[in-house]
C-alpha cells in the first residue's frame, strides 16, 4: 500500500513538473507531452484506487 502511494504522488509530482516546464503548452509537440504526461497521471490515478 505504502509503495502504490509513493507511486501515485510521485507520479503527480512529476506530472505538476513536467507540465511547469512546458512553457507555451500550445505548440504541437508540447501537446504530445501534456497528453501522455496527463496519460501518466490518470494511470498512477488508477493503480492507486485498483489497491
Amino acid at each position: 500500500m505504502v509503495n502504490v502511494t509513493l507511486l501515485f504522488f510521485s507520479g503527480l509530482l512529476w506530472s505538476c513538473v513536467r507540465i511547469l516546464l512546458l512553457g507555451d503548452i500550445w505548440t504541437r509537440s508540447r501537446k504530445l507531452w501534456l497528453f501522455f504526461t496527463l496519460l501518466s497521471y490518470f494511470y498512477n490515478w488508477f493503480l492507486f484506487l485498483s489497491v
